[in-house]
């Protein structure tokens, strides 16, 4: 009875033909898998390289700006020297030119040998009178200052070589001039 009344239920199988086609998309699927796994390693790669290359990037631009900054310092110094270093020279300058009129030598005489406009003269006279007082009191004993003994100044046309010298003197003087200057 067991035979006839009761069949045993077989499992179905499943055509090759399906068979064959799921195991190709299990396939698939796996290397799609396998892709996907690769493409986020290379994400996450890329995402690492952008982050060293923005630090390092930071790290150079902070150095670059800490050297510029030091260079800045150097530059300033270097000004600052040679701003000393031209205003003592002016100052010679305008020592030796109260030398000279202190030696008896008019301004016009002294624009002409130094080849400057009077007006430079004078504006040399008056800072060398006041960076150098001993020397602005070594003139003559009978108490006239200097630019008293002077002739009268009349504006000479300048030669024209030294038109250029007398302008660069002119321009360069930072003395301001004083009333007496005038004369």
């Amino acid at each position: 009875m067991t035979e006839a009344g009761t069949t045993k239920r077989r499992r179905a199988r499943r055509p090759a033909e399906a068979a064959e086609r799921l195991e190709r998309l299990r396939k698939r699927n796996a290397d799609q898998l396998v892709a996907q796994r690769d493409a986020e390693r290379r994400v996450e790669a890329a995402l690492q390289a952008y982050v060293d290359a923005d630090v390092s990037t930071s790290a150079v631009e902070r150095d670059r700006d800490e050297k510029v900054l030091a260079l800045e310092r150097q530059i300033e110094q270097a000004r600052e020297a040679a701003r000393v270093k031209v205003e003592q020279a002016r100052a010679q300058q305008a020592v030796a030119v109260c030398q000279l009129n202190a030696a008896g030598r008019t301004v016009e005489q002294i624009a002409e040998l130094l080849e400057v406009t009077p007006q430079g003269v004078q504006r040399l006279l008056s800072a060398g009178r006041t960076a150098a007082d001993p020397v602005a009191g070594s003139g003559p004993s009978d108490g006239a200052a200097p630019a008293d003994r002077q002739q009268p100044v009349q504006q000479p046309s300048p030669a024209p070589e030294s038109q250029g010298s007398a302008t660069a003197l002119s321009a360069s003087s930072t003395v301001p001039e004083s009333p007496a200057d005038a004369r």
